[in-house]
């Protein structure tokens, strides 16, 4: 079975064997499957002016979330307008999980809450 990635031609099919399912940390314990991916994105919080966005990188993507690395620490439960792509996604999501990274910056799990556009993955 392989997965589509949608929209990014840099991408090429990624089989659901190169898929991350299982590990320790806080992050795994999402129930969609992910892959190891970086882009650039951005993030607002819903309270934020709509031009204000913070650049924001993933580490790893799934049909309803992604983890993120950001520069300053977003509170467990934030709401926040993450989007990219070109302007051909963007989400409401939700701060899941937030971890101090070693290397510096901050690892943020986000749960999407609504999806306009397409996403990089398909189910």
């Amino acid at each position: 079975m392989q997965t589509a990635i949608a929209n990014y031609p840099a991408l090429e099919t990624i089989k659901t064997s190169q898929w991350k399912t299982s590990s320790m940390d806080i992050f795994d314990r999402r129930t969609d499957k992910r892959i190891s991916l970086s882009l650039k994105m951005y993030v607002r919080r819903t309270i934020n002016n709509i031009t204000y966005f913070r650049s924001v990188e993933t580490t790893d993507v799934s049909w309803n979330g992604a983890r993120i690395i950001c520069d300053v620490p977003l509170e467990q439960g934030a709401e926040l307008v993450f989007s990219g792509l070109n302007g051909k996604f963007s989400a409401v999501a939700q701060v899941r999980h937030v971890v101090a990274c070693k290397e510096g910056g901050w690892a943020i799990g986000l749960e999407f809450v609504r999806k306009t556009g397409k996403w990089v993955v398909i189910k």
